[in-house]
């Protein structure tokens, strides 16, 4: 999925040299384009071979500053840039997509960063716009969520909190406290399918997924085994970050390696937005899922499915440090793993967490 698309200016995003004379145009269409990726969550940002002074100014003119994060503007390499701007962003150089008029320019990123999709601006404007529209994109052209529309700002406000982070004097620990983290979990209901499924196709590293997560799979676990997770800091509020997708019946059998009897509970899919990480979070979150499947049955044993991938290790290291040892394998090759030895995460005082039953009220204004 592409999660960022950066820009180079001249004779791509608007039409003009601005180093030659300022007069520089914005196309209706692309205006139109920016805000419409905008809102279906897709960041956007700049490369460019420009004075960043002129150009800064150029793009508060036209009124769309606003839209680019982290912008490179001067007159190093590209592919340097779109580097910087993929770890100022923490997401893969296979989530980004450049557009640029200089086949020099493409050929250079393509070179240097082979996972980065190129499209020149002319030749391949038509097949750009659906690739990030059509079908290949199917999350992006859902109805918009409110974590879609607001990801931009969820950005600037996480940017915001590494910068205070770099300035406060106390530990990091203590920093975290300060920031006043409160999680909500609880079960999901239809409203959030839309959300969901958006966050189970883009999430990569804090995820145990088998199978494709659509509104039918959710629909099917939403008598009680669909949990949702919500965050919220003195920056501003994330929306749904977690999602758990749990079965309490009886589960099929597993070819098993030191262990013996079905699993009273079976997560089957679990995932955790990339951008909370190292706050805590997903394994608060796994701990409050297993409290809530415990109230019914005390005591039950617990089983994860897991299917690796080469993004995926810190869920491992996740379910391992919670008490979770493999268990063998299931007929669908997914690597099973039991939770033998309790092992709530310490979150240091630092996150308020509350389990409730219904729908938030943000969620129902969603």
């Amino acid at each position: 999925m592409i999660k960022c698309v950066v820009w180079d200016l001249d004779q791509t995003l608007w039409e003009g040299t601005l180093a030659e004379d300022g007069d520089v145009v914005l196309p209706e269409e692309k205006l139109a384009f920016l805000k419409r990726m905008d809102e279906a969550g897709i960041l956007q940002s700049i490369a460019t071979r420009n004075e960043k002074q002129a150009a800064e100014q150029k793009l508060r003119e036209l009124g769309i500053a606003e839209y680019f994060l982290f912008p490179q503007i001067g007159f190093q390499s590209k592919a340097l840039g779109i580097r910087n701007i993929a770890q100022a962003l923490d997401i893969g150089l296979d989530s980004i997509a450049f557009l640029d008029d200089s086949d020099f320019e493409l050929a250079e990123v393509a070179y240097f960063l082979p996972m980065v999709r190129v499209f020149h601006a002319g030749r391949q404007w038509d097949e750009f716009r659906e690739e990030l529209t059509g079908s290949q994109m199917g999350g992006n052209v859902q109805p918009a969520t409110y974590e879609s529309r607001s990801r931009r700002k969820f950005y600037l406000a996480d940017a915001e909190r590494k910068r205070q982070e770099q300035a406060f004097a106390g530990s990091r620990e203590a920093f975290l406290r300060e920031c006043g983290i409160r999680l909500t979990v609880r079960q999901a209901g239809e409203a959030d399918l839309p959300r969901i499924c958006e966050l189970a196709g883009r999430t990569s590293q804090f995820r145990t997924f088998s199978r494709k997560v659509d509104a039918p799979l959710c629909r099917a676990y939403l008598d009680g085994g669909l949990f949702a997770a919500e965050l919220s800091d003195r920056f501003g509020d994330y929306g749904v970050v977690g999602v758990c997708f749990a079965r309490r019946e009886e589960a099929e059998p597993f070819r098993q390696s030191g262990s013996s009897g079905n699993a009273a509970a079976t997560i089957e899919q679990f995932c955790v937005s990339c951008r909370v990480g190292g706050r805590g979070v997903a394994g608060v979150f796994l701990n409050c899922v297993l409290a809530m499947l415990d109230q019914e049955k005390p005591g039950l044993r617990v089983r994860c499915r897991f299917r690796r991938t080469d993004r995926n290790l810190p869920m491992l290291v996740l379910l391992k440090s919670q008490g979770f040892e493999s268990a063998g394998w299931d007929s669908e090759g997914s690597c099973v793993y039991e939770r033998r030895k309790p092992a709530p995460v310490p979150n240091g005082g630092w996150l308020t967490v509350r389990i409730e039953g219904g729908m938030s009220a943000r969620r129902a204004r969603a």
